[in-house]
C-alpha cells in the first residue's frame, strides 16, 4: 500500500492561521451532530442567528455560516466547527464527537482551543483485522482519507509491512484485532519491531476478562480502538508536561499567566501549553501584532478571552500550541506555560 495521493488536509493551527488573515469579530460555532444533537446543526445557527447579529456578527459571516450548514454532515461525525471572520472568510472542522450542547460566541478572536483539541485526537493509527485466512489493515493518517488494504496472513511478513509504514508514518498506535488467526502472535512480534512510540495493543472480542480483551462484537471492538487511540493522546499530553517541566528547571520555560504573556511579547516562545475552561471570564488585551499581548486590560485596544488571545499570539507567531488538562497543583501557574526557544531565555541576551 502507498501513501495516499488524497492531497493533505492542513492542520488546526494551519486552518487558523488562514482565517486569522481576515479581520475579526469572529464567529465560532462547535455544534453536536448525529446522535448526540437535539436538533439539526442548520437548526442550532438558525434559532440563534438573531442573537449572534445583536452581539456583532457580520450579514456576510452568518450568511457565510448559513451557506457552510446547508451542506450535508460526513458520516460517524459527532461535531461540526465553523468559523467565520467579518468578511465571511470560513474555516471548518469535524470530530467523532462533538460538544454535548452548542457553543455559540462573537469575539474579536475565534475561540480556537476546542478545534486544536480536536486535531490533537488524530493519532496517527492502523488497525489491524487479522484471521486465520485474511487479513486486512484500516490506516488512518493525519491530512489524508484512510485507506483500506490487505495484509499478508503470515504474521512474520505482515509485522515486517506495519514495520515500515510505522516508521513511514510515523504511527503512534497499531490495534491489532483478533479475528481467529495468530494475532496475539503478531502483536508481540510487533512490539519488538516498531519505533518505540509506536503502542501495539491487541483486542480480543472472543477473550473477556484478559488484560487487552475487548468482548462485544463490531461495537465494542471500534469502542476499544478509540480508549487506545485516547490512552495515546492522554500521554501525548503527560509528555508535553514532562518536557515543560523539566525545561522550567533548567530555565527555559515559564508558568503563569504573567510570565507566559510576557514570553509571547518577547516574541520567544516555542511552545504554548494552555487549558481552556469555556467558564473561564478571564480577559487579555491585544493590539495589531502578536506580540503586542498583555493581561492588562488597559494595555492594547482589543479585548478577548486570556487563552483565546495566547493561542492567538502564539499561532500567529508560528509557536506549536498543547492543550492540556487542568493540572492543578500538578501543572503550570494559571494552567498556562510557554517552553522557551533553545539558548533563548527570558533575561537573557
Amino acid at each position: 500500500m502507498t501513501t495516499s495521493a488524497t492531497p493533505t488536509r492542513p492542520s488546526a493551527l494551519d486552518r487558523l492561521r488562514s482565517l486569522l488573515r481576515s479581520p475579526g469579530p469572529y464567529t465560532s460555532l462547535y455544534l453536536p451532530c448525529g446522535e448526540i444533537a437535539d436538533r439539526s446543526p442548520y437548526e442550532s445557527f438558525t434559532a440563534r442567528r438573531t442573537e449572534l447579529a445583536e452581539h456583532g456578527a457580520s450579514d456576510d459571516a452568518l450568511d457565510a455560516l448559513d451557506a457552510r450548514l446547508r451542506l450535508p454532515v460526513p458520516d460517524d461525525v459527532g461535531g461540526w466547527a465553523l468559523f467565520a471572520a467579518d468578511d465571511g472568510s470560513t474555516a471548518v472542522d469535524f470530530a467523532p464527537e462533538g460538544p454535548r450542547t452548542p457553543l455559540m460566541m462573537v469575539s474579536a478572536l475565534p475561540v480556537c482551543a476546542p478545534l486544536i483539541e480536536w486535531d490533537q485526537w488524530r493519532v496517527p493509527h492502523v488497525a489491524v483485522s487479522y484471521g486465520e485466512a485474511t487479513a486486512e489493515a484500516m490506516r488512518f493518517v493525519p491530512g489524508s482519507e484512510p485507506e483500506l488494504a490487505p495484509l499478508p496472513v503470515d504474521a512474520t511478513t505482515a509485522a515486517a509491512t506495519l514495520r515500515n509504514w510505522a516508521t513511514d508514518d510515523d504511527l503512534r498506535l497499531v490495534a491489532v484485532i483478533d479475528e481467529g488467526g495468530d494475532a496475539r502472535g503478531l502483536a508481540d512480534r510487533l512490539r519488538g519491531v516498531v519505533p518505540p512510540r509506536t503502542t501495539v495493543v491487541l483486542i480480543d472480542r472472543d477473550a473477556p476478562g484478559s488484560d487487552d480483551a475487548r468482548s462485544g462484537g463490531l461495537e465494542a471492538v471500534v469502542d476499544a480502538t478509540v480508549r487506545a487511540v485516547a490512552d495515546v493522546v492522554a500521554r501525548d499530553s503527560v509528555r508535553a508536561l514532562e518536557d515543560y517541566r523539566f525545561m522550567h528547571a533548567g530555565g527555559d520555560a515559564v508558568e503563569g499567566t504573567e510570565a507566559a504573556f510576557e514570553a509571547l511579547a518577547a516574541g520567544r516562545g516555542r511552545r504554548l501549553l494552555i487549558h481552556d475552561d469555556p467558564g473561564d471570564v478571564a480577559r487579555a488585551s491585544f493590539g495589531a501584532e502578536p506580540t503586542t499581548v498583555s493581561p492588562d486590560f488597559a494595555a492594547h485596544p482589543n479585548i478577548a478571552r486570556r487563552a483565546d488571545v495566547a493561542i492567538w499570539s502564539a499561532i500567529s507567531q508560528g509557536m506549536d500550541v498543547r492543550i492540556i488538562p487542568s493540572t492543578g497543583s500538578g501543572g503550570p501557574t494559571d494552567d498556562i506555560a510557554v517552553t522557551l526557544r533553545a539558548d533563548d531565555r527570558l533575561g537573557i541576551d
